[in-house]
């Protein structure tokens, strides 16, 4: 599914029968983008968060009301103290009253943000994002418990972001069970917005929304500025599919033969966290699930291999859409013996 179409059904989130929608795809795709983008004209009345190292569920509730209710002018600095808590409720809107009289009663954040809720008289949209880099010690079933409490409240509507071939093991299970009873529509992004400008100055789209989406970088200041044409000489390496499969597991198994699993294992004896292993992705995630105990070795290995062909997919993915947008690559065959390959580039080189 195409982002766009996914953006304008958010655009018009206020006219959806929905309470609660997934937004599902892989990373880099731009789920983020193109959520943030379609909420741009409501950004008063939403709010990001992110799960991403959070390891308790109750801080949702937190979040939510701080990011609705205790903004200052200048964006984000909360206020201290019952009493500037009192003042910033107030100036929240003038949709919510007696703020005083809730913050009196209220004995936990669930409770003042469900008594804050029955005054709203617009939606508030919940984004909540990084699902699958949740830590460890949040747990799932717990996670949506929390969604479902929201649904149920005045004017909320709640937007979860997530790239769901990320959650693995029994996390998978508990996921597919709550996916069916408290999501009202998933939709899964499948190509790029159309929008995103990356790729009119030749730079790798994907990486930089992956790299903002994982630093949780937000309302990145983007200057209008005139590039100079580049003109670059492109060779790719052209590559059978099976042989390239092939080639893959076969320097998988190299390097886990070469003490890959060792590595991970020595970097957590020095006291480095595994959820920051687990971060940065592919082989640091499936290792140290495997070095944890999350994981056997063949979940491991399956895992990881299967993740690092998904990935020479979407490698290839972007070089044939880098093509349709202009850029000519001189495709040299994988098979050709490595002297060939040389004078082939030499050749390019000359004609450049």
């Amino acid at each position: 599914m195409n982002a766009d179409y996914v953006e304008n059904i958010i655009r018009n989130i206020d006219k959806q029968s929905y309470k609660c929608i997934l937004v599902d795809g892989a990373w880099g795709i731009g789920k983020s983008y193109m959520v943030k983008k379609a909420l741009e004209d409501m950004k008063d009345r939403t709010c990001f968060i992110s799960l991403f190292g959070m390891d308790d569920c109750q801080k949702i509730y937190h979040e939510a009301l701080f990011q609705f209710a205790f903004r200052t002018s200048r964006g984000g600095k909360i206020a201290s103290g019952v009493q500037n808590f009192a003042k910033a409720a107030g100036n929240f809107c003038a949709e919510v009253s007696n703020v005083s009289n809730a913050l009196a009663q209220a004995i936990s954040e669930r409770e003042l943000f469900a008594m804050t809720s029955e005054k709203f008289k617009k939606n508030r949209i919940i984004v909540i994002d990084d699902l699958e880099r949740r830590k460890s010690g949040l747990d799932l079933e717990e996670l949506f418990g929390v969604i479902e409490d929201l649904k149920q409240l005045n004017y909320i509507k709640i937007i979860l972001i997530a790239n769901s071939k990320e959650i693995c093991n029994e996390d998978k299970e508990v996921f597919d069970k709550y996916r069916e009873k408290i999501i009202d529509r998933s939709f899964d992004i499948t190509e790029h917005s159309e929008s995103i400008k990356w790729f009119d100055f030749g730079i790798d789209g994907l990486f930089i929304e992956d790299f903002l989406s994982q630093h949780r970088v937000r309302n990145l200041p983007i200057e209008e500025r005139e590039f100079p044409q580049l003109n670059s000489l492109i060779i790719g390496v052209d590559i059978d599919r099976e042989l390239r499969r092939e080639k893959i597991t076969r320097r998988l198994k190299q390097r886990l033969d070469d003490g890959m699993v060792e590595e991970v294992r020595r970097l957590l004896a020095e006291g480095i966290q595994p959820d920051d292993l687990i971060y940065y992705g592919l082989e640091y995630k499936y290792l140290t699930l495997y070095a944890i105990g999350k994981m056997t070795y063949d979940e491991m290995f399956t895992g990881l291999e299967t993740a690092i062909h998904q990935f020479a997919k979407r490698q290839m993915t972007w070089f044939r859409g880098m093509e349709r947008r202009g850029f000519t690559i001189h495709w040299v065959d994988a098979s050709l013996p490595m002297e060939e390959k040389i004078n082939f580039v030499k050749q390019k080189l000359k004609e450049f």
